[in-house]
């Protein structure tokens, strides 16, 4: 088989992947397995986060690191950002994911 060429892009250059492929965090379609293929595979895989709970979604990441075949290799969350100054409230999940 001939070895692969790498498309070199902002994204790539950005994310540090090898290919320009990011897959989208879509809800719990996008698993932390099929998140990992995409990063095995040279892409960023991102997972969707809203509906986790802080446990379930630290759960779901050692899951996700767990298929890596590079441990530092780039994946994502698809998280909710809330509205910031003004009426917004305060929010306590931030700080539960600083470890």
């Amino acid at each position: 088989m001939a070895p692969q060429k790498q498309i070199g892009t902002n994204v790539t250059e950005l994310l540090g992947v090898r290919h320009p492929v990011l897959l989208a965090g879509m809800f719990n379609v996008a698993s932390p397995k099929l998140a990992a293929a995409v990063t095995n595979g040279g892409g960023f895989g991102v997972i969707g986060g809203v509906a986790y709970t802080p446990e379930l979604l630290r759960e779901a990441l050692k899951e996700l690191k767990s298929y890596l075949v590079d441990k530092n290799a780039p994946f994502g969350v698809d998280l909710l950002i809330p509205k910031v100054g003004g009426n917004a409230r305060k929010t306590k999940y931030v700080s539960k994911f600083k470890d």
